[in-house]
Parts: structure tokens; C-alpha cells; sequence
């Protein structure tokens, strides 16, 4: 027993004598291999009786690449390693970290023989808790991370086999490889399930795109080495969480909704490669899409068949007939947004016969497009930091691409032209174009809807200019428009004051007009009509039946907007009633307000050479109450800082208004140079005024006014005078209370008419202002602050038809004098409807009446109305007026002077039961 002990005792220690003697070896051979292969190995292990090698941390680098393994069991022996042929029976990796440059693992790697030596001659292989972050893309670009990678090998006689499945996040890829030892020929399989797709579009510096991935795809190989060709086939799916994937009406179809099928070859580094796509995604390849006006695209979805040729940096891409569906082409902007979607051009389908693309050349040709559905943004840089904000990226999106397209048509296209002041929408387009290679873009688009239809209507035909970078900034167009509501053109007129006072349009326009656009900045000249136009601001309301005018050039980076001419025909103005105040207000002088629409067209630069406004018409608190008719206006020559020639004519109260002069209806402080003046008008125009004031209204009377208003010797100063005269004047009589004349001259109006009046019934008042323009401008205000003073002072004066009014009396009470008494030949003529004429018999009476005041040159004539029936409505008013105006055009005509004839405003007292007629009276005069 003691010799068996000691036997083993001496087996033993022979044993690890020679174990001993074999761990110094492997590790000498092992570090002598490591050394070859370039790579670190801190721990190694032989285990002799197992001839097995366990070694420990190994790491090794390759330029970028880098692997860290904890443990390699390798069944072989340490002499192997350092052989030309190795011999080894298994081997198992676990724990490995690796980062690796796809641009570096088919060259680094693949020429170290020492490695791969190992791979190949391993009859198993096993790889069990890996973890790769391969870089698809630059050193700096965010890696795929494979993790819980798996790789199973197995070698027999003539054919190797490889199993591997690995985690993409929460994704799964698979691989099966069958290669031929002998012939090196290849064959596999990959799959990959719920692969996250941002994951790969950020791997490969593309623009990231949403969705997960399935899908698989074989592979065949003659050979080992780029020489021998490479095919692929495959297909793969996009889904969504929120997505129904399928687009088939048969059911039990899961027909993915995004689908792409692809086959390719790959042989010395160049590929060929046939897509089928169904519906998908484009977003990721932006970078390789041509950018249009400044825009990059960012969105679309293809459906068709395209052939690329080449190799990764230089593709050749032909397609066949498809479509690119929901196309988005949007401007990159500083910021978290990324792009501006509010100038975004999108299209809801482009379908294409056939298309040649090269990235290299960055060249794109299109044999016939069809644009549907599409909504393009034309942006005029609202502000001017917009251009600043934008990224340098923008500046060289079209850079270098030659664009050509033989046939393009459009199918209802919106575009929306954003302006200073807002926006134009053009709606519904359709038409055709073409894009001719080293040629202008030509369209010619429409709206549907072009016949007697009163729907908008608008055509643009022109061209677009590229320069030498291809960008599309200059043009050359010619827009028409018909029925247009004015209120969707509001950003071109000049009619904006601030958002605190709004203006509100109503009525449609027509226009033709020629557009030129360079480097971005546009420019327009043409013609334009309205009709039914009605413009209201703060109470006051203008309305026009037709206007036409002349413009241009008009636009961007002028001195000044260019306006010909503007006719303005069958015109309203409604105008704010402002009453008599009850109590004296405090004058303050302060220079002269412009309106509202002076504001306007000061603040956008406008010149006018012309306006006209013909057969016009006044009108102060209601449209029925008409102060002025027949209103004609022309300014010549209407700019900033200058004055422009003026003169205006109209009827008002049956007399004649007439202004003439210059007027600075754009300058910072309104100034008029000139005279006005009315003649012989009856005051009834005043009625709705004067009841609105609390006055009584006048009854008959004839109103002369008269403005003058000079340069005076001082600079920018004035001279100017007034006068106002009322002929024979008639007040009612009534409620002296709310009679602002109390307050003023301590008369009602009734009496103070007596008063001034006198035996002659004259009322004659005048006076002169003088001043600065800057330190006492006159306006309308101080003209009713300087009659008001007048008629006071003139009130308070006893007065004879011997002494001037404004000599300085002892005032005395007036007596109320009565109608003096008619003299004969008194007739009447029985009232006559708006388009009546004078009978015969009528005419008969009148010519005696005629003739008599002929003879009676000191007489004048009372024109009484006799009104019948219940009330005094508006069309017994009308007919009571109309004759009135016959009558006295009649004998105007017979050489009767108009002064002389008196028309008298119906009132109660002149109600008749039997017959309404204006009754004809003779005064004489005193």
C-alpha cells in the first residue's frame, strides 16, 4: 500500500512538473501568437490534460476598432496557434465588447490572418453574450448597438454554417450563412423583427424616420473576395403603432401598408440594385433630393419601380411610371422645429412617367409629371431678420442640380403668396408647364372655373429663370383675375392703418397685371376694376358702383408705389354725423388730422398722377340725407411732402359747389392753398345736422358760402378769409331749450334769424384768419370757432340796413316779422313723380308768371309745397322736391335769375286736405 502511494506521489508531481513546464510554454507560444496577431492577452491558462487554452481580457485595436473579450476557450494546442494550419476542435467566447467601423471591417480584419485563422479553422464555434456598436457612418456618427449577440459554428467535411441572432433595442436579427470550404461559395439568410427604425436612419446619418422594421432578405456569393459577385434579395415592411397595415379591400390581406421588395448585385465594389416600393417613406434620403426654392425636402412616400447604379456617394436612379405621394419640400430654420411648416410647399400626389436621376452629377430628368392637390408658399420675407434666421443650409440646397422636366401638369394647386400685410390665396389651378434642360420653368395655370360663373377666377402664365446655381429667384409672369372679392386682396391695397383700427372691404375686382421677380424681389405693374365696392372705417363708409385704375411699377425696394391713374365712378361717402356741441368747447390748435386713408397711403409710399371721382354723392348720418350730388373730384400729382392740384364740383342744396387750389393731402401737416365756394343753395341739406344739434330746422333760404386761403409773406404760413350769407331765411318755431344758439349768442335761432336778417332778410357774416401753419393751423375746426365768434359779436349789435353789421350798438329784443304778403299772378303746379314732367297747361301758366318778373326785377318767388293725406312720407317729399326743381329749372332757363326763386321745405302748416301742389307766390323783395 505504501509503494502504490508513493508510485502516485511521483505520478503526481511528474504531472504537474510537466504541466508546469507546458503553462510556461502555451504562455511564451500564446504571447508569441497575441504578439503576430497584435493583440493583448493579460491571462493565460493551458490545461494539459484537456489541451485546452483558456485566455483572459484580450483586447486588440485596429485604427477606430476595438475588441475586449473575457474569456476565449480554445480546444487546441499552444504549438497550433503559431501554425500555417491550425488545428481546432471548439471554441467558446463569452463576454465580448467590441466597437467596429463598417468602412474598416472588411479590410482590417479580414488581411489579419492571425485572427481569422482562428474563425476558420475552429470545427466549433461559439459566441455567447456580445455586445457591438458598429459605426456605419464616420467615427463621430451615432453606432448600431447590437447586444445579446449570439454566433453559433459548426465545420464539417466541405461546408461551414453559421447561426447568429443578436438585439437591436427591441428589436431581433437573425443570420444563416452556408459556405462551401472548397469553392468558397456562399449562401444565407437575415431577419430582422420590430427593428426601431430611427435607430438605422440615425446609424447611417440619415434624416430620422419613424416606425418599425420586418423583414428578411437572402444572399448568394460564387466566392470569397470582391471579384465574385454578390446577390441579394428581399423585402422588408414598415408599420406603426397607430397603423391599420393593409391597403387591400380582399379579406384576411395583412399587406403591410409601407412595403418594399429589392434586389441587388454587387460585383468590385459597384452595386445594382432594382426597388419595388409600395407606399414608402422618402424622408430618410432627403439629403440625396434636390431642394426647390430654397426648400428641402422633408416628406413623401414613393410608389414604383426604380434601377440604382453605382455605389454609395455616386447613384444613377431611373424609374418607371409611379407616383411620390404626400410630398412635403419645407425651409430649415434655427431651433427645435427644424423647418418652417407655414411656407412649406406640399402635394397630395406626383405622378411621373419616367424619371433619370444622377446624385453625382446632381442632375434630375422627368419625362411628364402630374402635380395634384398641391399648396405652394410664396413668402416676401415679413420681416427683416427672416433671411438671418434661416440655416446656412438653405443657401445651397439647389446648389449644382440641373433640373429638367419635358411635360408637367397640375391638377388644382393652392398658392398662398404671404405679403407684408398678409396674405393672397389663389385657389384651385390647373394647367400645364415644362422645364426644358438649360432652360426657363414656362406655365401657363388657371382655376377650373372660367366661364360667367361668379366664383374667383384667376390665371399666371410666365417663366422661371434659373441662374448659375439653379436656383429658381428670377421670373417673369402675367397674372388676370376676375371676380375676385376684394376683401381676399386686401394685402396689395394700400388701405392698412394698425390692427387697433380696422378697415372692412366688400365687392369683387378684376385685374391684369405683369410680375417680374428678381433675386426675390418683386415688382408689378397692370390694370385694375371694381365693382360694388363699399369701404368702412370708424363709423364713415365709401362706396364706389365702379373704379378703375392704372398702376405700376409697384412692390418691393422702391422710393415710391406708382399709381397712373384712378376713375372712380357712381361714389358714396357716408360720413359721421358730428352735431353742434350744447356747450362751447375749449379750442385746441393742433395741426390738421389727416384721415384715415391720407395715413394709409403716406405710410406705403403712394404716388398717384390722377384720381378722378365722378357723380358722387355726401352723405352725413344716413344715406338718405344728402349734403352733396353730382359730386365730381380730381387731384393730379398726389405724393408725400408735395401738393397736389385739386378741384371738385357738385350740387348741393340745388346750388353749385365749386374748390379749386392745391392740397398736401400727404404731407406730415395738411395744408390747402385755394378757394371753395356754394352758391345760392336752399339749406335743407342741414336739417338732419341741425335736429341732431337741437336746432330748429330752416324752411327756406338761400346759402352762399365762400373760402379763400393764400400764402402769406411769413414762411409756411397763411392769409385766408371766409364769408357765409343766408338769403330770406325761415325757421321753424318750437322747443327753445336744446338750442345751442342760446348758449352761444343768448338768441334762439328763430330770433336771432329775425335779428340779423332784418327788414331785407340778408344775413351776411364774414372775417379773416391768419397764422402758422405749424403753430395755428387752420382747419374746419378753427373756421367754426371764428364764425361762431363772428355771429356772436354780430349778434349782439342793433343794426339797420343803413349801418354795417359789425359796428358796436346797444342790443335791443328782435320782433318776430311774419311772411310778407304775396303779390298776384299766384298759380300752382300739382306735384309730379321722380321722372315727371310740366304739362302743357303747367308750362302755359308758368311763362305768364315769366313774363311778369320780367317786368319785376325787385320780386322773388316762393315755391309753398300743399301736401295731402295722413302723413309727410318720403315719397311725397321726393315728389314735392322734384317739382320744385322743375319749376325753378324752368324758369332759370327762361332767364329768371335762380337767386330770385325761393323754395320753401314742407311743414305742417302746409298740409292740405284736398290736393298736394307747390303753390307759387310773388314777394316783393325790400
Amino acid at each position: 500500500m505504501a509503494g502504490i502511494a508513493v508510485f502516485t506521489l511521483l505520478c503526481l508531481a511528474m504531472h504537474l512538473s510537466i504541466q508546469t513546464d507546458a503553462q510556461q510554454r502555451a504562455e511564451l507560444l500564446v504571447q508569441a501568437w497575441a504578439k503576430t496577431a497584435d493583440v493583448q492577452v493579460h491571462d493565460i491558462r493551458y490545461h494539459l490534460l484537456r489541451n485546452a487554452l483558456i485566455l483572459k481580457d484580450i483586447h486588440t485595436e485596429r485604427g477606430g476598432d476595438s475588441i475586449t473579450i473575457k474569456h476565449i476557450l480554445l480546444r487546441t494546442s499552444p504549438e497550433s496557434l503559431n501554425s500555417t494550419k491550425p488545428q481546432i476542435g471548439q471554441v467558446e467566447i463569452s463576454g465580448i465588447e467590441a466597437e467596429l467601423h463598417q468602412n474598416q471591417v472588411t479590410h482590417a480584419w479580414q488581411l489579419n490572418q492571425s485572427l481569422m485563422q482562428i474563425w476558420q479553422a475552429a470545427s466549433s464555434l461559439q459566441v455567447r453574450n456580445g455586445h457591438l456598436a458598429l459605426h456605419l457612418q464616420q467615427h463621430d456618427s451615432t453606432p448600431l448597438v447590437l447586444e445579446n449577440i449570439f454566433i453559433l459554428q459548426h465545420l464539417q467535411s466541405q461546408t461551414r454554417m453559421i447561426i447568429a441572432s443578436a438585439s437591436l433595442q427591441h428589436g431581433l436579427l437573425q443570420w444563416q450563412l452556408h459556405t462551401d470550404r472548397v469553392s468558397n461559395e456562399s449562401d444565407g439568410l437575415f431577419s430582422w423583427k420590430r427593428v426601431n427604425t430611427q435607430q438605422l436612419t440615425d446609424a447611417l446619418a440619415l434624416q430620422p424616420m419613424g416606425g418599425q422594421l420586418d423583414g428578411e432578405l437572402t444572399w448568394h456569393q460564387s466566392g470569397a473576395g470582391p471579384q465574385y459577385p454578390l446577390n441579394i434579395q428581399g423585402e422588408t415592411h414598415l408599420s406603426f403603432a397607430n397603423m391599420v397595415s393593409n391597403n387591400s379591400a380582399e379579406p384576411g390581406n395583412k399587406q403591410p401598408l409601407h412595403h418594399l421588395r429589392f434586389s441587388a448585385a454587387q460585383q468590385a465594389d459597384a452595386w445594382s440594385i432594382d426597388i419595388d416600393a409600395s407606399a414608402w417613406p422618402l424622408a430618410a434620403w432627403s439629403s440625396l433630393m434636390p431642394g426647390l426654392g430654397e426648400r428641402q425636402f422633408i416628406a413623401g412616400h414613393i410608389d414604383g419601380s426604380t434601377h440604382w447604379q453605382g455605389a454609395p456617394g455616386g447613384w444613377v436612379i431611373n424609374g418607371s411610371k409611379g407616383a411620390i405621394r404626400d410630398i412635403v419640400f419645407a425651409q430649415p430654420v434655427q431651433g427645435d422645429d427644424k423647418y418652417n411648416h407655414s411656407t412649406a410647399w406640399s402635394w397630395n400626389g406626383i405622378d411621373y412617367d419616367s424619371f433619370h436621376v444622377d446624385t453625382k452629377q446632381q442632375y434630375l430628368h422627368v419625362s411628364r409629371m402630374a402635380l395634384n392637390d398641391g399648396k405652394m408658399t410664396l413668402n416676401t420675407e415679413r420681416d427683416p431678420t427672416a433671411a438671418a434666421q434661416r440655416t446656412p443650409q438653405t443657401a445651397t440646397l439647389s446648389d449644382g442640380w440641373n433640373i429638367s422636366i419635358d411635360d408637367i401638369q397640375v391638377h388644382n394647386m393652392t398658392m398662398d403668396i404671404k405679403l407684408p400685410d398678409g396674405d393672397i390665396t389663389l385657389q384651385s389651378l390647373t394647367g400645364q408647364g415644362a422645364w426644358p434642360k438649360q432652360h426657363e420653368l414656362s406655365f401657363d395655370l388657371a382655376t377650373d372655373k372660367q366661364d360667367s360663373s361668379p366664383d374667383p377666377k384667376w390665371r399666371l402664365r410666365g417663366n422661371v429663370r434659373k441662374n448659375e446655381a439653379m436656383h429658381a429667384t428670377d421670373a417673369e409672369l402675367t397674372v388676370h383675375a376676375r371676380d375676385i372679392p376684394i376683401t381676399s386682396m386686401r394685402p396689395l391695397l394700400p388701405l392698412r392703418i394698425d390692427d387697433n383700427s380696422p378697415v372692412t372691404l366688400a365687392g369683387k375686382m378684376d385685374m391684369r397685371s405683369n410680375v417680374s421677380v428678381q433675386q426675390g424681389i418683386w415688382r408689378m405693374q397692370g390694370k385694375a376694376s371694381a365693382t360694388d365696392v363699399q369701404v368702412s372705417h370708424a363709423g364713415d363708409v365709401w362706396m364706389a358702383d365702379h373704379i378703375s385704375t392704372t398702376f405700376g411699377p409697384v412692390g418691393m425696394n422702391l422710393d415710391m408705389q406708382h399709381i397712373d391713374k384712378i376713375n372712380v365712378e357712381q361714389w358714396l361717402y357716408l360720413a359721421a354725423l358730428e352735431p353742434l356741441q350744447p356747450v362751447p368747447q375749449e379750442q385746441v390748435i393742433a395741426p390738421v388730422q389727416r384721415a384715415w386713408w391720407a395715413a394709409a397711403l403716406r405710410n406705403k409710399g403712394i404716388r398717384i398722377d390722377q384720381l378722378r371721382l365722378q357723380d358722387g354723392t355726401l352723405s352725413v348720418g344716413q344715406k338718405e340725407s344728402r349734403w352733396a350730388e353730382h359730386f365730381d373730384i380730381q387731384l393730379d400729382n398726389m405724393a408725400i411732402n408735395s401738393r397736389a392740384k385739386v378741384k371738385a364740383k357738385a350740387e348741393v342744396g340745388g346750388g353749385l359747389f365749386e374748390l379749386s387750389g392745391q392740397w398736401s393731402a400727404l404731407t406730415q401737416t395738411q395744408q390747402f392753398m385755394g378757394s371753395a365756394s356754394l352758391h345760392h343753395a336752399s339749406p335743407f341739406f342741414l336739417h338732419s345736422w341741425m335736429l341732431a344739434s337741437g336746432m330748429p330746422r330752416l324752411l327756406r333760404g338761400h346759402l352762399d358760402l365762400q373760402l379763400d386761403i393764400i400764402e402769406a409773406s411769413e414762411p409756411d404760413s397763411y392769409q385766408s378769409r371766409w364769408m357765409v350769407q343766408l338769403q330770406r331765411a325761415l325757421s321753424e318755431t318750437g322747443n327753445d331749450q336744446t338750442d345751442p344758439m342760446l348758449v352761444r349768442t343768448g338768441y334762439n335761432t328763430h330770433d336771432l334769424i329775425q335779428r340779423l336778417g332784418g327788414e331785407r332778410e340778408m344775413i351776411k357774416l364774414e372775417n379773416s384768419i391768419a397764422g402758422s401753419w405749424q403753430q395755428q393751423p387752420l382747419n374746419f375746426t378753427m373756421i367754426e370757432q371764428s364764425f361762431l365768434s363772428t355771429l356772436y359779436d354780430a349778434s349782439q349789435q342793433q343794426h339797420s340796413s343803413q349801418e354795417p353789421l359789425h359796428q358796436h350798438v346797444v342790443p335791443q329784443k328782435p320782433t318776430k316779422p311774419s311772411l310778407p304778403a304775396a303779390i298776384g299772378l299766384n298759380t300752382q303746379t300739382r306735384l309730379h313723380n321722380k321722372n315727371g314732367v310740366l304739362s302743357l297747361n303747367e308750362r302755359s301758366r308758368l311763362i305768364k308768371v315769366v313774363r311778369y318778373l320780367r317786368t319785376k326785377p325787385e320780386m322773388s318767388i316762393d315755391l309753398i309745397p300743399r301736401w295731402s293725406g295722413e302723413r309727410l312720407d318720403d315719397e311725397m317729399l321726393a315728389r314735392i322736391l322734384h317739382t320744385q326743381h322743375l319749376i325753378k329749372r324752368y324758369m332759370v332757363h327762361r332767364k329768371i335769375d335762380e337767386n330770385r326763386i325761393f323754395p320753401l321745405w314742407p311743414a305742417k302748416a302746409d298740409h292740405d286736405q284736398e290736393i298736394s301742389s307747390i303753390q307759387i307766390k310773388l314777394n316783393a323783395q325790400h
